[in-house]
């Protein structure tokens, strides 16, 4: 058995090059239930995320099988992507196809549904794959009629001349799912001009098909009453409790508060779980979770429970080891979070609120920003100014990627947040942490203003 070095993902330019630690197994073969061999490779697919390919082979009776798995949820929209090909080198372009995704090459009017299984292949074997499955199709099916084994081998043939000439067609991909990638950018990580990308709303009958949608008759009616049902039993006991008073009770003793509220993407009846818990050497916080089970829309978010704080605090973590990744922290939405060492400076309100960990929070700006880098153009620059600026770009989110990657870390990361609803795990709590340095300060007027704070002395004076 062949295993993978420390890094266990290898990119698509690796791939080029011949660098690819494979995996292999010994597995039974299901056709001819002797052992074959299945190869596993963990890709790193510029732009998009890491996937798993696998492929089967049987030396016995040559069967073969390869599929694509991945680990993302279902994502909150659909996706699809349109490539126009204009020359041989767009046909070598990565397409990465999840179950649910279907394929169109409008100048021949042909359309593939979803397959049931992942792929991670090109552009040119997208063609080359459709082109067998037709063969294949006309070769086994020896009822079908002249005219229509005549109109399937012309699209055979417009398919060979797509291949061969690399160019005059359109290839569209739509994935419901939202899991699908075809590489429509430039090689500078814009969106190229022959290129195009869209999310979309699913319908109902698309949520059906994914499986996170069972009944199509579902009523707002229904599903709102299913939402408050776990709320209370609407009795009054024989104390005199009320149910009302009930849901207090539970929500003190850290129960999950659920509260039905409209989707913010279909409008449909969901609900909110909230969460009290407590953060050790910290606060209360709430946990505030929403799921909607038409669309698949989720959103979480982390508030303070309790008071507003006297003193703002500056939170400051020296990482010294991989550790000091796995540290618990938590930043709210009024914190600014800062890497000197990176350069990596994010104001107050971005990524919102957070309960994660260092590692975490690094990852989610990360993510964060190179989604933002892929669709940013500007017209108040010359072609040259732009290209300079994406090289920068590319250059910083690289600097976070080492910081992430490092196997001996050292930098340092700073949570200044003036309602100090802010934390940083102390592992040595209650001793002092030698990493990990706490300042309280005074905020000022201008503070208070912004986040709508009147000081008590403003309020006796009034």
């Amino acid at each position: 058995m062949t295993t993978t070095t420390e890094n266990q993902f290898v990119s698509v330019p690796e791939l080029v090059q011949g660098e690819n630690p494979v995996v292999q197994l010994e597995s039974l073969c299901l056709r001819c239930e002797k052992q074959g061999e299945t190869r596993l490779l963990l890709v790193n697919i510029p732009r998009f995320r890491e996937v798993l390919v696998s492929s089967f082979e049987c030396p016995h009776c040559g069967w073969r099988n390869s599929e694509v798995q991945e680990a993302a949820e279902i994502s909150e929209r659909g996706v699809q992507y349109e490539l126009k090909v204009t020359s041989p080198a767009d046909l070598q372009r990565t397409v990465v196809l999840s179950a649910y995704a279907s394929l169109r090459i409008p100048e021949v009017e042909l359309e593939a549904p979803a397959s049931g299984r992942g792929r991670f292949t090109t552009v040119e074997g997208v063609l080359v794959q459709i082109a067998e499955d037709l063969r294949n199709y006309m070769s086994g099916h020896g009822s079908i009629d002249a005219e229509n084994t005549s109109k399937l081998q012309e699209l055979v043939t417009k398919l060979e001349r797509y291949m061969a000439e690399g160019r005059g067609f359109h290839l569209i991909v739509e994935d419901p799912a939202g899991n699908s990638y075809l590489d429509v950018l430039d090689t500078d990580g814009k969106l190229w001009r022959f290129g195009r990308m869209k999310r979309f709303r699913r319908t109902h009958d698309m949520n059906v098909s994914l499986g996170i949608a069972t009944d199509e008759n579902a009523t707002v009616g229904d599903a709102n009453e299913s939402a408050t049902a776990p709320l209370s039993s609407q009795h009054v006991d024989p104390e005199g409790h009320s149910a009302e008073s009930e849901a207090q009770r539970s929500f003190a003793k850290r129960e999950v508060l659920r509260i039905p509220t409209e989707c913010p993407s279909c409008g449909k009846p969901g609900e909110n779980r909230i969460h009290e818990t407590f953060v050790p050497h910290f606060q209360d916080i709430l946990l505030i979770a929403f799921t909607c089970d038409y669309c698949g829309f989720k959103s979480s978010e982390v508030k303070p429970s309790g008071h507003c704080a006297e003193k703002g605090r500056k939170i400051a973590l020296h990482v010294r080891n991989r550790n000091d990744f796995s540290r618990d922290l938590v930043k709210s939405d009024t914190a600014r979070l800062v890497i000197p060492q990176a350069g990596l400076e994010l104001e107050p309100g971005t990524l919102g609120s957070k309960f994660t960990t260092v590692e975490g929070i690094i990852r989610d700006a990360r993510d964060a920003l190179s989604e933002l880098h892929r669709f940013v153009q500007s017209d108040d620059y010359r072609p040259d100014e732009i290209d300079q600026q994406q090289q920068r770009f590319r250059a910083f989110l690289h600097q976070l990627d080492d910081l992430l990657d490092s196997s001996a870390p050292e930098f340092d990361l700073i949570l200044d947040d003036p309602l100090g609803n802010s934390f940083i795990q102390n592992p040595n709590a209650p001793a002092e942490d030698p990493q990990l340095r706490i300042e309280d300060y005074e905020r000022t007027a201008e503070m208070n203003e912004a986040l709508g704070i009147v000081p008590p002395t403003e309020i006796c004076t009034n």
